[in-house]
């Protein structure tokens, strides 16, 4: 075992999950924090002044952009037990999948060569190869990290197209390199990656008496998932409502 991996393993901390989520099952052993938390602003619900707000109404906005770092955001808090899980397995290789412009794959990208792990991108685009890929927005700091990019077409579903893609990539990563690949899904959410949002609502559960609906985007599920779970086992009566 090398001395990186060695000062990976260390770098995990044990999971305990609150006393209403302890009867689930797939339960991660560990996570590992990829964003310096400011602990005064984690759970922290700031006033969200819209113009138009009936009377009888308040919004308030949680920023998860705003608890850390440049990794930081919704998409670090699956990647927190999804990538303690790669590093548990030995894998030096990540590869995931997303639009041209994902910034779930573009954070992974990050969190993979931070953790001294090699990051493969799977990306849907109407473009025929990667010299064509250009260098805005998210594929610029996909190349300035070094993230290998594989262009798919555009409409290639995840099932069908996406997962198996990756899986003849970790094979074939294996066969000249010998070193195994860890596989995240669209979004990063699976069983693994949901407990992201677990975290997030007990998080919330101090400040939720005063709290009658949640409102949050929706786009591989993750996120809407987590937090609708930990809803309906903690008992609260809060709306989830996606959009």
């Amino acid at each position: 075992m090398g001395s990186k991996t060695v000062t990976l393993l260390k770098r995990l901390l044990p999971y305990d999950p609150p006393r209403w989520a302890q009867g689930l099952k797939n339960i991660p052993r560990n996570l590992i924090r990829l964003s310096p938390r400011d602990d005064d602003k984690v759970g922290m619900i700031n006033p969200w002044n819209l113009p138009s707000i009936p009377k009888q109404f308040e919004v308030f906005i949680r920023r998860e952009d705003a608890i850390g770092a440049a990794i930081s955001g919704n998409k670090v808090r699956k990647l927190e037990f999804l990538l303690a899980d790669a590093i548990e397995k030995g894998c030096k290789h990540v590869i995931t999948c997303g639009g041209i412009q994902s910034n779930h794959c573009r954070i992974t990208a990050l969190a993979a060569r931070e953790l001294g792990m090699t990051p493969h991108l799977v990306l849907r685009a109407n473009i025929g190869s990667e010299s064509d890929v250009g260098c805005e927005g998210n594929v610029l700091l996909n190349r300035m990290c070094g993230a290998q990019m594989y262009m798919v077409p555009k409409l290639s579903p995840y099932l069908s197209e996406l997962k198996p893609r990756m899986e003849k990539l970790a094979e074939t990563i294996r066969e000249k390199t010998g070193e195994e690949s860890y596989l995240i899904p669209v979004g990063g959410s699976n069983t693994l990656g949901v407990f992201g949002f677990l975290t997030v609502f007990e998080e919330l559960l101090p400040r939720i008496p005063w709290i009658t609906d949640i409102v949050v985007a929706c786009g591989s599920g993750g996120t809407v998932g987590g937090l609708c779970i930990a809803n309906h086992l903690t008992g609260s009566k809060v709306k989830s409502v996606s959009s």
